[in-house]
């Protein structure tokens, strides 16, 4: 079956208040197709990166409530990606969302952290992809980013270290020797 159809997702995930609030917030370039009529014609290759995009869209205090519905539901279909440049978006946007709300959110802490490290995870394969898609220059490593800061927050500044000398040795634009720098004088006190 190449088209999912989200149609009952959506109806049965959001109140009519929900959908109109998205519908009114959720604005892409381009596009042309509103939602829901955009849920009919996804294949389901692409449902993981248009949800979790979707789901970036909602990333405030005020709508972190279906933010999280659309970000749990794009979770479902990591399973089936077979691009990885989706599964590195993912990760990215998953993170930028349970970390903004880590305060309000008491599991969004945990699950930044697991984003963060899925993303690394998948890095050598995204370095490939990214090569492959858009030349030899990497961008900003959000997963490795984050991490480092949790990391040193937490006072891990070997982690620090450790995270970021990854980073920096795949090529990934970053200030990684200053982080690296940073926590090493940490750690002489």
């Amino acid at each position: 079956m190449n088209q999912f159809d989200l149609r009952e997702w959506w109806l049965h995930s959001f109140s009519s208040s929900e959908r109109s609030l998205i519908q009114r917030i959720y604005q892409p370039i381009g596009t042309g197709d509103k939602l829901p009529d955009a849920f009919l014609k996804l294949h389901k290759s692409a449902i993981l990166g248009y949800l979790s995009n979707l789901a970036t869209w909602l990333n405030k205090p005020e709508t972190y409530a279906i933010c999280k519905k659309i970000i749990e539901k794009a979770d479902e279909f990591v399973v089936d990606s077979k691009d990885v440049l989706d599964l590195h978006y993912h990760w990215q946007n998953r993170l930028m969302i349970y970390y903004r709300n880590r305060e309000t959110d008491p599991a969004a802490m945990d699950k930044a952290i697991e984003s963060c490290e899925k993303q690394i995870q998948i890095a050598d394969d995204a370095i490939v992809a990214f090569r492959k898609e858009f030349g030899t220059s990497l961008p900003m490593h959000k997963g490795f980013e984050q991490l480092s800061i949790i990391m040193e927050k937490q006072g891990h500044y070997e982690g620090v270290i450790s995270i970021c000398q990854k980073a920096l040795q795949q090529g990934w634009a970053g200030t990684w020797e200053k982080r690296i720098a940073k926590a090493k004088k940490k750690i002489v006190g």
